[in-house]
Parts: structure tokens; sequence; C-alpha cells
């Protein structure tokens, strides 16, 4: 027997369903939350690749392959010349943790992926779903945007790891 729900990991499958099933039976109390969600992924079809290259800061390796992210929590010890090693404010952002790193590019993908996707369930524009399962955004394979995910760079503590 096939489910009629959507595959879906972070959503209800049966919310989703149900929400379209008011949309197609003419609903127009969601027309703006799909005119909303159309105009968002007609504008990530605009979107260019990200590319694991541009990050300003060198993971440990050396190899700007390798994904990099720093620990959002870690801050600039103030009464310590120089701020190391770093100190832990549980809940508080260092703004500069997310600065250099692949952290920023790997959300946007992450936000894209999500609005393409939910975009294609409920107007099926094949663009979307297209755009959505890009190599660059999946699984990148090109020289320029592929990613090693090896443990030494997922979350540096600034100050306090080489």
């Amino acid at each position: 027997m096939t489910s009629r729900m959507p595959r879906v990991f972070c959503l209800w499958p049966e919310a989703l369903a149900a929400a379209r099933a008011r949309l197609q039976s003419g609903d127009a109390r969601l027309a703006p939350a799909l005119d909303h969600l159309s105009a968002e992924a007609d504008a990530a079809l605009d979107q260019p690749p990200l590319s694991v290259m541009n990050k300003t800061q060198l993971p440990p390796s050396g190899d700007r392959h390798d994904y990099l992210s720093f620990g959002p929590y870690w801050w600039p010890d103030p009464a310590k010349p120089g701020g190391l090693p770093f100190i832990r404010r549980d809940g508080e952002d260092y703004p500069g943790s997310k600065t250099g790193s692949d952290s920023p590019a790997l959300h946007q993908i992450a936000a894209t992926v999500e609005t393409l996707s939910l975009a294609y369930y409920f107007c099926r524009k094949p663009a979307y779903a297209e755009h959505a399962i890009r190599p660059d955004r999946t699984a990148p394979a090109a020289t320029t945007r592929r990613h090693h995910l090896s443990g030494r760079g997922l979350c540096r503590l600034a100050g306090l790891l080489p």
C-alpha cells in the first residue's frame, strides 16, 4: 500500500497534505502564504551556486575544501591579553563565529532547499524540484564546490585549538 503522505523529515506530513488539499479546494485564506512561498522559490532559482572556496579562513588541514565552522558561544576573554584563551558564554553568539567559515553557506543551502521543496510540493513547478537537488546543493562534486567533512574543522573553538 502506498502512502498518500509526503515523505518529509522535519515537518508534519499530515499538516502539509491538509494545507495542499485546502489550496486545491480553493481556500483563499492560504493564497497569500502560497504567493509568498512562490516568490521566495522564484528568487531562489536565481541564486548562484555556493562554493566552499569562498571562506576567508583556512581549515586546520590547509585544504579549503574542508568544512569549517566555529563554536558560537566562545568569546575572547576580556581579562586576558589578546583575549586568549576564549571563554564560554552560553546562549550568546559571538558575532565573529560566523565570519570566514562555511556555516552561513550551509544554513543558506538548507533554507533554500526547504523553500524550493515546499514550493514544489504545493505548486508542482518542476524547476523548483530540479533546482533543489542541484549537485552544488546536495553533494558538491565540482572541484570548487566539494566539501570534506573531517572532524577537525567541524566546530573550531577559537582561542582554544590550533
